[in-house]
């Protein structure tokens, strides 16, 4: 079979794989964020309204986080232009765009490496590993989808140019790359870290043998190649600017200091990184073994830690420093190992609130990324091990072994995402299961007490309340509803009392 067949099998798998995954979530109704920003929106349903979509910011204007993705905005739009408030073609059009990012994956793997076996397992692993399924189920992830997706094309074209020698050919991809890289910022701000991972590229796969000239080496070629960088800032630039023209305020990045989505943004910078040790050790967590999975990690099912000797700290900081460690020792040896470890470990970072507070404590969407590194990884290692060099029966018995631990995984992987996407079928559907495995979360448990309001069923709205209040004593809206549920009750002294909470907290 010649390459192009292989190529062609290869992503006509990939592209089956991806839907039979995600076979079950075309039923799924609209949860969460999904109401505000659809089918609340009455933005995307007009098409004469695309300039509003490009001059207002994602919540359209009625959030206190200021985030810029008019594409996905756009692309709601023609969503509802061809099925209305229809969220098959909402889930479909997610699907789609994770199969794509599978293949980029694919096509992108073995650009760098040339090994065609590992480029198909990595993206095999990118497309069924459970962490993905809050991304591509829940349709608002459909932000991280289209961001991913540019880099991803933008970096596959900034590699791509160094294998021609015509110079007209290098600049074409350039120039393409960088405009891929402008639309991957109208998608999600998280694009912007596209300037680090092919840095990070250049660094690893363009800087040849480590010697005592090694450091001057880098200085050197960081040297040649910044004007290329410079291109990829000033496509940074434009974006921040239009983004003023459109929204106004600034900084850059503005997000919302809610106490109850992030406790770190009120805590002190010392507690924010011992809090951000431990979030990412968790995120690490999540990747290796994806079980528990959870729709929110609010106050307070993350505890903000004060101390470097709390456990989860002490061994979050360890993983870190040793997977640190292992890309530094290894960088001479395997620049697969090197480039899967610093990439996820760079795309993980400003997520864990370790440099600055961000608007929620810790979500899976936002692993979506990073999980490209670990999938690597974790195909680097299977695929060194079925290649590795022993006795002719030691060897044999080791690929029995890559091929058992392997079967394992991916059926294990499958299995756990299949069934996670039931988990978002509808809202009282996803809020039960997130109480189970977030039962800390007092906004868990808020969003499935509103729930059961909206169904009338007061009795169950008030247990989930007051579990909301026995978390988050001050939660302003628990108390105003619970002051309407018993007036609905007839227990009017009970509501006044819940409206004097509410009105107390108000103020302060």
């Amino acid at each position: 079979m010649n390459t192009q067949k292989k190529d062609f099998l290869a992503v006509i798998l990939i592209i089956l794989i991806c839907f039979l995954v995600y076979s079950n979530i075309f039923t799924n109704e609209f949860v969460y964020d999904d109401k505000k920003i659809i089918v609340e929106n009455d933005i995307i349903k007009d098409i004469k309204n695309i300039p509003e979509i490009f001059s207002t910011d994602y919540w359209g204007g009625k959030s206190g986080d200021i985030f810029y993705r008019p594409l996905v905005i756009l692309s709601f739009a023609f969503n509802y232009l061809v099925g209305g408030l229809n969220p098959f073609g909402y889930h479909l059009v997610n699907v789609l765009f994770h199969a794509f990012n599978a293949i980029l994956v694919f096509f992108l793997i073995n650009l760098v490496f040339e090994k065609r076996w590992l480029s198909f397992l990595t993206a095999l692993l990118f497309v069924i590993h459970p962490i993905q399924t809050e991304t591509v189920t829940f349709i608002v992830g459909r932000a991280d989808l289209f961001a991913t997706f540019f880099l991803l094309f933008a970096l596959f074209l900034y590699i791509k140019r160094y294998s021609f020698e015509d110079e007209n050919k290098k600049k074409y991809y350039y120039i393409f790359s960088l405009f891929l890289f402008f639309l991957a910022l109208l998608s999600k701000e998280n694009a912007i870290l596209l300037i680090g991972i092919i840095i990070l590229y250049d660094f690893s796969f363009r800087l040849y043998n480590y010697d005592d000239k090694f450091f001057k080496k880098i200085w050197l070629n960081f040297i040649k190649r910044i004007k290329i960088y410079l291109g990829y800032l000033l496509v940074i630039i434009l974006w921040i600017f239009i983004r003023f023209l459109a929204l106004k305020p600034l900084p850059i990045f503005h997000f919302s200091s809610n106490f109850l989505n992030n406790p770190v943004a009120n805590a002190g910078l010392y507690s924010q990184i011992m809090t951000g040790l431990k979030v990412t050790g968790l995120y690490l967590k999540l990747l290796l073994f994806p079980v528990e999975l959870s729709a929110d990690y609010s106050y307070n099912q993350i505890s903000v830690s004060n101390s470097i000797f709390e456990p989860s700290v002490i061994f979050s900081f360890l993983v870190l420093f040793g997977l640190l460690l292992l890309a530094i020792f290894i960088y001479k040896k395997s620049k697969l190992i090197f480039f899967s470890v610093i990439f996820l470990i760079i795309t993980i970072i400003p997520f864990s609130n370790l440099i600055t507070p961000i608007s929620t404590i810790m979500g899976e969407r936002l692993l979506y990324l990073p999980s490209l590194g670990f999938c690597l990884l974790l195909a680097g290692i299977v695929y060194r091990g079925w290649n590795m060099h022993a006795i002719v029966n030691i060897q044999k018995i080791i690929k029995i072994i890559v091929i058992i631990f392997l079967v394992f995984i991916l059926i294990f992987y499958f299995l756990i995402s299949f069934e996670r996407n039931s988990d978002w079928k509808d809202s009282q559907t996803l809020w039960t299961k997130t109480i189970i495995t977030s039962p800390n979360s007092a906004k868990a448990h808020y969003n499935l007490g509103s729930i059961y309001y909206e169904q009338n069923l007061y009795d169950k709205a008030e247990a989930e309340y007051k579990k909301a209040l026995e978390i988050y004593p001050d939660y302003l809206d628990v108390h105003n509803n619970l002051g309407l549920i018993y007036i609905e009750e007839g227990f009017y002294d009970k509501s006044i009392i819940e409206f004097k909470e509410a009105s107390r907290i108000n103020i302060k």
